[in-house]
């Protein structure tokens, strides 16, 4: 598959993902969960994207290289190949963002971070109704 083809193919993709999380997280605690198993489905796959496109960007690059000259510093060179492979670049700094790095988190991990304290805040909450409903059956 060109670069071309599958760019068309992950942008749709990662368009979808955008749609995803444009969406208010629900307080029902059904739909939340739903929403939460959606992103993480996601999240996986723009992994696979990301690795992809890190793929894509080496190979081009590779492809690409200018050959050392008189002409060129290496420094020119640099900025003439970053040039090149820039919609490469692109895609794979907007799945980094997307899906992180070893140092950094990405924003889908952030999402289903936050959506499991609202979760674990939900159980609390049902925790603590229950067993006071428990104190007065007793009585």
């Amino acid at each position: 598959m060109t670069f071309e083809e599958w760019r068309k193919k992950a942008k749709a993709e990662i368009e979808l993902v955008g749609t995803l999380m444009k969406e208010e997280m629900s307080d029902d605690l059904e739909i939340l969960t739903a929403q939460l198993k959606d992103i993480e489905v996601w999240n996986f796959r723009l992994i696979k994207l990301y690795c992809e496109a890190e793929y894509y960007l080496d190979s081009a690059r590779a492809t690409n290289l200018i050959e050392k000259s008189k002409e060129f510093t290496d420094m020119d060179r640099e900025i003439r190949l970053d040039d090149i492979t820039k919609d490469e670049k692109l895609i794979f700094k907007l799945l980094q963002f997307l899906v992180g790095t070893r140092q950094s988190e990405g924003i889908l991990s952030k999402r289903i971070s936050l959506g499991q304290s609202f979760l674990a805040g939900h159980r609390s909450v049902y925790k603590s109704i229950r067993s006071q409903e428990d104190g007065k059956n007793r009585v």
